[in-house]
């Protein structure tokens, strides 16, 4: 079987109970499906850029890494900004949740702090489609793809 275990989180619980053949185990508090290659493929489509499938029991013939260090999501929080805006601590915890490589942290994060200070006249809490749809026709003016 295939055991899909996470903490409690709205947006998994949805693709999960999404999932054709998805069972509840009582006796191991988990979701599971039968371990066929179909199976397998469907959850990694399922959380493909939502969240991090580990598959360290899957693949034991596999050399896998374990040398990559951990990023320090705590770095993120401390480090200046070169915008008005920082990025807020619970985007960074988010993305730590989904654990998230350094590389990826860093490209989200400027990310995420360039369209906040985009709006640096606005409070963030009243930005809507139309300003979101603004900030788009602004990178599309710059080429960014």
């Amino acid at each position: 079987m295939i055991g899909i275990t996470y903490l409690n989180n709205p947006t998994l619980d949805s693709i999960v109970k999404a999932m054709d053949g998805i069972k509840w185990s009582e006796q191991y508090k988990t979701f599971y499906l039968l371990n066929t290659n179909e199976n397998l493929t469907k959850i990694f489509m399922a959380f493909k850029g939502i969240a991090w499938v580990n598959c360290k029991y899957f693949f034991k013939d596999k050399p896998v890494n374990t040398n990559i260090p951990e990023p320090n999501y705590s770095i993120f929080k401390s480090k200046k900004s070169r915008y008005k805006r920082k990025c807020p601590d619970e985007y960074i915890d988010k993305l730590q949740v989904l654990r998230y490589s350094k590389n990826t942290l860093v490209t989200y994060v400027s990310l995420f702090e360039e369209f906040i200070n985009f709006f640096s006249d606005k409070d963030l809490l009243s930005i809507n489609e139309v300003d979101i749809k603004s900030y788009l026709k602004h990178l599309v003016d710059r080429n960014v793809s």
